[in-house]
């Protein structure tokens, strides 16, 4: 069906802010003894959607959207992540901000303890998005339609 019943054509869309994408990474030098005995055949991923109350909520939207994949991963009887990446696309629409991750990589079964899980991939790339939520405001567009009004009056 072309138009649904649920869309609302009153709301204002989500304006793109920036958007970074983290290729996957192998997660495991090949120092450390990690002896597998399955690795899956594909990549995975995994999409999630949040919005955005605290500047510190980019960091937890990553670290969600990376534990559900390691979840789904279970599922698949794998446990642990041998390349890891991500995709972050930041949104506004007027002073609400929206961030979606697709969180990806190739789930393997590894035999033995596992050593510590490691940070996400460059997640420092996420300051740059912090940038963007505590410097931002709202253009003033009202004032300059009164502005342009009231000289068209004039003339």
């Amino acid at each position: 069906m072309l138009f649904d019943k649920h869309l609302r054509r009153d709301e204002a869309a989500w304006e793109v802010v920036d958007h970074k994408d983290i290729f996957p990474v192998p997660m495991w030098d090949e120092d450390e003894d990690l002896e597998l005995a399955y690795t899956h055949h594909t990549n995975i991923s995994y999409r999630f959607v949040h919005d955005l109350r605290a500047v510190t909520d980019l960091r937890k939207a990553v670290q969600m959207a990376r534990y559900q994949l390691l979840q789904d991963a279970v599922r698949l009887k794998c446990n642990v992540l041998l390349s890891e990446g991500w995709r972050c696309t930041l949104m506004r629409q007027g002073q609400r901000h929206r961030i979606e991750v697709v969180y990806s990589g190739r789930p393997a079964r590894a035999m033995g303890a596992l050593p510590r899980l490691p940070q996400p991939p460059f997640i420092g790339v996420l300051d740059h998005y912090e940038h963007h939520i505590t410097r931002y405001q709202q253009p003033r567009r009202r004032s300059l339609f009164r502005t342009w009004s009231r000289g068209s009056d004039a003339s």
